[in-house]
């Protein structure tokens, strides 16, 4: 801030990659929530390079997920939709598979996430308990709250995403950030371009000190086709819009969000759509300071689980495409 009390912000240049790789590595970027399950993948995440592995979502129940297909990606529009529905073993046991998995992630250079979520209804008495288990047995350095689950379904009905209610939504970082006072935590919200919703959840974050605001979560309640003009999820017919579909809408919320944060201790991190460095690029360069990392998902399991694009986006080694070091190198970036 200057001596008038504007907020400041520069042009970071970079000389050369190295020069920005380090920038890169200072950020909090890697895969997504929903693509991580197993220990084993997770290690191969860190050792990918990526600065965050996100392992989860994990509710405290267990989970079977949603009946019938679950995910399609469609290569001529580059969107996928998925009805996962947050399948996994529950929290206790989970639990024993964090407090051996993040010295292992913490071993390759890397921070370990975990993100939790209320199974089939809102309680945040269960967000409390399982933020409180991750910090007293430090099985994590990051926790992430998952504020939207809108491809979730319960007794064929539609489980209601929590961003969309301020007064649930409140509850659910305070239940957070009040188990987990010394961590680093994240909320993540929908695809929400409604300014003056985005807004009053920004409010809830900064007020609660929530250090990250994670934008975003898949659109729920979308419809893709598959080749032969069918549904392509034939179980629940609707599902989570991913991949390209939802830069626009990411890029918006930065918008609308950016401007409203800076002062304040919360940052952005941005997920939808990221395959390659120039589309890294455009959400930090929007951002102009407050977007401090990445993440993807539809760009993973698209590809079953196959890593080698992370250093396609990094630093364009594979395929000719820019990287995000290359461009930093070119262009420099805004910054607070």
């Amino acid at each position: 801030m200057d001596r008038k009390g504007r907020w400041l912000v520069r042009t970071l240049t970079f000389k050369d990659e190295n020069m920005a790789l380090g920038f890169v590595n200072m950020l909090y970027w890697g895969n997504g929530a929903g693509s991580c399950r197993q220990a084993e993948f997770a290690v191969r995440c860190a050792e990918s390079g990526m600065s965050v592995v996100m392992y989860g979502t994990t509710t405290f129940d267990s989970r079977v997920g949603n009946t019938g297909g679950d995910f399609y990606y469609d290569p001529k529009t580059k969107c996928s939709v998925n009805a996962y529905g947050m399948p996994n073993r529950g929290h206790k046991a989970e639990m024993e598979t964090l407090s051996a998995l993040k010295g292992k992630i913490n071993a390759h250079g890397a921070k370990l996430g975990v993100s939790i979520s209320t199974g089939d209804i809102f309680i945040p008495d269960e967000i409390s308990q399982m933020a409180t288990d991750i910090v007293t047995n430090e099985a994590a350095d990051i926790i992430e709250w998952n504020g939207s689950c809108p491809n979730v379904e319960v007794g064929g009905k539609r489980k209601p995403g929590v961003c969309f209610s301020p007064v649930n939504f409140e509850a659910g970082v305070k239940a957070l950030c009040a188990a987990a006072p010394h961590m680093l935590v994240s909320a993540k919200i929908a695809p929400i371009t409604e300014a003056s919703l985005l807004g009053e959840l920004a409010d809830i974050c900064v007020k609660n000190r929530v250090n990250f605001i994670v934008c975003s979560n898949t659109d729920g309640n979308c419809y893709l086709e598959n080749e032969e003009g069918k549904p392509a999820l034939p179980g629940m017919i609707l599902g989570g819009l991913g991949g390209a579909g939802l830069r626009p809408k990411v890029c918006g919320m930065i918008k609308i969000l950016a401007p409203k944060l800076r002062g304040t201790s919360t940052r952005i991190i941005a997920t939808g759509g990221t395959e390659i460095g120039t589309h890294a690029y455009k959400y930090l360069s929007l951002g102009e300071g407050m977007v401090v990392g990445f993440q993807f998902t539809t760009a993973i399991v698209r590809r079953n689980e196959d890593l080698r694009f992370v250093s396609t986006l990094i630093s364009g080694e594979l395929n000719g495409e820019r990287g995000l070091t290359d461009l930093l190198v070119e262009k420099g970036i805004t910054w607070e």
